[in-house]
């Protein structure tokens, strides 16, 4: 499993919610006990950083960002 599903898995029943990094940390943290928590970097899912997931900018992205660490679960 990727990065990208685990996230996704683990924010699956919140679409339509705004959550804080915080937040998406400790939701996938919680599905994920092994995931590297400086992998876990939601603006890579959504907009996209330097080096961001594939999805980001694309209709299969996770999150839409909403105001610094605010994302909007798609």
């Amino acid at each position: 499993m990727t990065n990208h599903d685990m996230i996704a898995t683990a924010v699956k029943g919140l679409r339509g919610r705004t959550l804080e990094t915080g937040e998406i940390k400790k939701l996938v943290l919680a599905a994920f006990p092994n995931f590297t928590e400086g992998s876990l970097l939601p603006n890579d899912h959504a907009s996209g950083n330097k080096s961001c997931c594939a999805c980001a900018g694309t209709q299969s992205r996770i999150f839409d960002r909403v105001d610094r660490n605010k994302y909007l679960v798609r």
